[in-house]
């Protein structure tokens, strides 16, 4: 069967959400809005290397954390 290349959206801590790729082979790639595609990797793994402990990879299968700042409302930075 073949297998499709699956988003994520990784959480940095400065609030900004970067959206992503994972392809079948463990390569991923990040879109920055302001600066077009800017990283690839051979990993989530390797991706997050010299990011800091609080960033985050958010699957699409998988349910958000409940934010702490507004308690999951949506309605501050972090969650925009």
């Amino acid at each position: 069967m073949n297998q499709f290349a699956r988003g994520f959206r990784l959480h940095l801590p400065d609030g900004r959400t970067l959206d992503g790729a994972q392809f079948p082979s463990g390569r991923c790639v990040l879109d920055d809005p302001e600066r077009g595609l800017v990283t690839a990797a051979v990993s989530i793994e390797a991706l997050l290397e010299g990011e800091s402990e609080s960033a985050r990879v958010e699957w699409p299968d998988q349910p958000s954390p409940k934010c702490v700042v507004c308690d999951g409302t949506g309605r501050c930075h972090a969650c925009m």
